[in-house]
């Protein structure tokens, strides 16, 4: 498989180190990780763009997003993160909600929350269970959780 990642950065928030990824024209990668990352790496308009936007968030200046993402994913994974792109800031939506809007399962859209390539920039943490917190990159417990928590609380 051929890199198409030119850059990398990484920003240390409260709840571990958001390292993000991309090319001349996109966003490839954003995720949570718990050790610090390799070195910033790369330049170009994108990059500048999205760790600005991304620092900006951070600081609560603001909410929403314009940085330029590439989401690869299955048709279904498509609708479902153009569904969170949606969702307001401060605002949540359940999986159920999510699902009865697409036809589809809540499980479903949980699976493709937990797929969502681009953490942050589409909205994966605004996606709650009717019965609570959900889960996030796959967990329902530990380092992941604490960074849902963290998020939803950070768009109050």
């Amino acid at each position: 498989m051929v890199d198409i990642d030119s850059w990398q950065f990484a920003l240390e928030t409260q709840v571990g180190w958001l390292k993000v990824k991309g090319n001349q024209y996109f966003v490839t990668s954003s995720q949570f990780v718990f050790e610090q990352p390799s070195a910033d790496t790369g330049q170009g308009s994108v990059r500048d763009q999205a760790y600005l936007q991304l620092q900006n968030y951070l600081k609560r200046q603001i909410s929403r997003f314009d940085v330029p993402v590439m989401t690869r994913g299955s048709e279904f994974q498509q609708k479902v993160w153009g569904e969170l792109e949606k969702i307001p800031a401060g605002q949540t939506r359940t999986y159920g909600d999510i699902a009865r809007k697409l036809g589809s399962s809540p499980r479903a859209v949980g699976g493709a929350c937990r797929r969502n390539p681009v953490a942050v920039l589409v909205p994966c943490h605004r996606v709650v269970s009717s019965s609570g917190a959900g889960g996030y990159a796959g967990d329902t417990d530990g380092n992941n959780m604490r960074v849902k928590l963290w998020l939803l609380d950070h768009e109050v």
